[in-house]
């Protein structure tokens, strides 16, 4: 690879833009791409790894190794380049288009350009490709929004304060003190980004302006999103999708938290990144464009990604959930509401009240008890019946809310989670280990209303009147298996401690809401729901049913099929042994000893010594394989089947005194049956469940 440093590129307004060049070994020309972002193309020999979060233009050699070239240059006002960082200003947006011109005109250029990376870069190819550049021939865009508001800085009017405290501190500001620019900006960005947003509350010309104009977008592109990126890019990315004219579009969405690392494995680029370039770029025959324009990976199913006709299914059925003041019974909250699949027919004013903020809030709205964060203690939640299939939410999802508050303005935090599957077994050590523990959950996605934003402009609401207010949750692709329940919280902020990097801006308010659910205003969610090829043909609902009664049967409280083979398991092993000794003993009139500890003589077999040698050993097993399931699923059969395995085999009597070769043998043998009854049993079921 060949590198030219600091080439210097003269945009429309006679401000320079500072790039370097990276070229293949040979004449060329080549294709090129053209990464940009304001993350100091100096810095990139430091390694991809999450300390290091904005080297994200993708592994250079490779992509040189196969015959591009490829252009790495400093946003407007970083890094090298002259003028002003403008926060993905028409400035910037112009220089991109500037910068792909003189690509494309360079002698090693064959006149063919798009553009590479990630995040802030794959940002900046929806802007450059929405400015029209002649010689930009396609874009790939990775896990980029198109709304800088909307999608990154204010969610449904509330201020994602943790995410660009983050960017903007980190990425954008200290990392400069390390780059190679000169004084009294070495390289990053001095302008305060902080208060340029927070002074812009409402989206107006200035938002406008950095919000992509995707109808204008007239080359092939390739999207590809992870599901897990809800508070940043997802929404955007799906809806730039939606929006795209050019009958050439493709979407890909993926499951997993490894969008950064993938981005840097050849494998993965082999796969789903270089077949898009080479397509276009180098004229390459290699069937990117055949099939369905959409291919989706569900989250938490294991599977491949799947083909589809178009984003959002419309096969999907949409399934309404209405929230329910009667018990769950499912977690410990503030209120512990239901999710039903029946209307509400209570009278007027039924209602939830939520006070804030709450006392025992200790970050955000978790509260911290004995050290163990509780992050729905302090919040609404609304939860179904364990399923009674697996149920595979795929689309866009609304929350409809009659809400009221003594305030002129209020927030909506809204969360949905799968709240997992738990044997009431390991319900029962989870207690004893550590009350304070919450049932294991995993969050799906999540949306945001400010109340006044309800409408734009935004306008008051006013105190004590029923308001009725859609609230958008981002789309996903999940799927709840069978025994698992959909939990739906809501509260008036969020926390550091449960969402991490995309907690939002509390403020100072302090007051009363109440979420109503009766006949007149039954707040509900919709859920779009792909029907499973095990599902009945008779339209019935996927989502176990949860109304005002009955409550759930024991039937489906149980959860995961199979577990009833454990207990069964211990007791075909003692009922064997009983009947064994009992033969021994009664019949063949042998007086069966085992060795005694601490060299005191032999002791003849009890019943009751056979009881408990058959079935505490069972007991603790099934308790270390339930613990092993929680903390390591993946690899809980095999831990458990070796340490079982040992410990029998160790556990077997030795030659103690008064002990004959034949009580050893027998007692061996009464090991070995509760052993071959226990541990295959114990190892199926737990495959079944992995």
């Amino acid at each position: 690879m060949r590198t030219i440093k600091d080439e210097w590129i003269t945009v429309s307004d006679g401000v320079r833009i500072c790039a370097d060049v990276y070229l293949p070994e040979g004449d060329g020309p080549f294709p090129a791409l053209y990464a940009v972002a304001p993350y100091q193309k100096d810095l990139l020999h430091l390694p991809a790894v999450s300390m290091f979060r904005f080297i994200e233009t993708g592994p250079l050699d490779y992509w040189t190794g196969h015959g591009y070239a490829v252009v790495v240059g400093d946003q407007r006002g970083t890094g090298r380049s002259e003028g002003q960082f403008e926060l993905f200003g028409p400035a910037e947006q112009r220089d991109f288009y500037d910068t792909i011109e003189w690509i494309a005109s360079r002698p090693w250029s064959t006149g063919k350009v798009s553009m590479i990376g990630e995040s802030a870069y794959s940002v900046n190819q929806w802007l450059a490709a929405a400015q029209r550049p002649p010689h930009l021939t396609c874009a790939l865009i990775y896990s980029g929004f198109t709304d800088l508001y909307h999608d990154a800085v204010y969610h449904g009017g509330v201020y994602s304060m943790g995410f660009l405290n983050f960017w903007s501190t980190d990425h954008l500001r200290a990392s400069a003190t390390i780059g190679g620019g000169t004084p009294p900006r070495p390289g990053g960005v001095t302008a305060d980004l902080i208060g340029m947003t927070l002074d812009r509350p409402v989206f107006d010309d200035w938002w406008e302006q950095r919000a992509v104009k995707v109808e204008d977008i007239d080359v092939p592109v390739l999207n590809i999103a992870w599901w897990y990126s809800v508070g940043l890019h997802l929404r955007g990315q799906l809806d730039g999708y939606e929006r795209l004219r050019d009958p050439d579009k493709r979407l890909v969405v993926l499951a997993g938290t490894d969008s950064h690392e993938s981005y840097y494995r050849p494998d993965f680029l082999d796969a789903h990144i270089r077949p898009w370039y080479d397509h276009w770029l180098k004229g390459v025959d290699n069937g990117v464009m055949d099939g369905p324009a959409v291919r989706i990976q569900v989250a938490n199913s294991g599977r491949r990604p799947r083909e589809e006709s178009e984003w959002p299914p419309r096969r999907a059925v949409p399934i309404t959930l209405y929230l329910d003041p009667q018990p769950a019974h499912a977690v410990p909250s503030l209120n512990d509401g239901s999710l039903a699949t029946t209307p509400p027919t209570g009278p007027a004013g039924t209602a939830t009240v939520y006070d804030y903020p709450n006392p025992e809030w200790t970050v955000g709205t978790t509260v911290i008890t004995d050290g163990i964060p509780q992050p729905t203690r302090g919040v609404l939640t609304f939860t179904t019946a364990p399923l009674e299939h697996d149920t595979e939410v795929t689309g866009k999802i609304t929350l409809v809310l009659y809400a009221e508050s003594d305030q002129t303005d209020t927030d909506f935090h809204v969360k949905l989670s799968e709240q997992k599957a738990v044997p009431k077994l390991k319900q029962t050590l989870m207690r004893r280990i550590a009350k304070n523990v919450p049932p294991p959950s995993a969050t799906v996605t999540r949306g945001w209303l400010k109340a006044s934003h309800r409408t734009h402009p935004p306008q008051p609401i006013e105190p004590g009147t029923v308001v009725r207010y859609e609230i958008e949750v981002w789309p996903t692709s999940y799927l709840f298996p069978k025994g698992s329940r959909i939990r739906l919280e809501i509260a008036g902020g969020d926390s550091a401690v449960a969402d991490g990097l995309f907690h939002h801006y509390y403020g100072h308010k302090a007051g009363r809401d109440l979420i109503h659910h009766d006949a007149d205003h039954p707040s509900h969610l919709v859920l779009p729901v792909i029907r499973q090829p095990a599902d009945s043909d008779n339209g019935a609902s996927t989502v176990a049913t949860t109304s005002s009664s009955p409550r759930p049967s024991a039937r489906h409280l149980t959860g995961t099929p199979g577990r009833a083979a454990r207990p069964a398991a211990i007791g075909i092993g003692l009922l064997a042994n009983l009947v064994y000794v009992l033969v021994l003993t009664g019949v063949a009139g042998y007086g069966l000893k085992a060795p005694a500890a601490f060299g005191r003589p032999a002791q003849t077999v009890q019943i009751g010594v056979v009881i408990a040698a058959s079935v505490v050993p069972a007991l603790l097993g099934w308790g270390l394989l339930e613990l092993l399931e929680r903390f390591v699923p993946r690899r809980a059969t095999l831990i458990w089947s070796t340490l079982a395995t040992l410990l029998l085999v160790g556990g077997l009597p030795y030659n103690g005194a008064g002990v004959t070769a034949t009580d050893q043998f027998l007692l061996a043998l009464m090991h070995l049956v509760v052993g071959a009854a226990v541990i295959p049993a114990f190892v199926i079921t737990s495959l079944r469940r992995s």
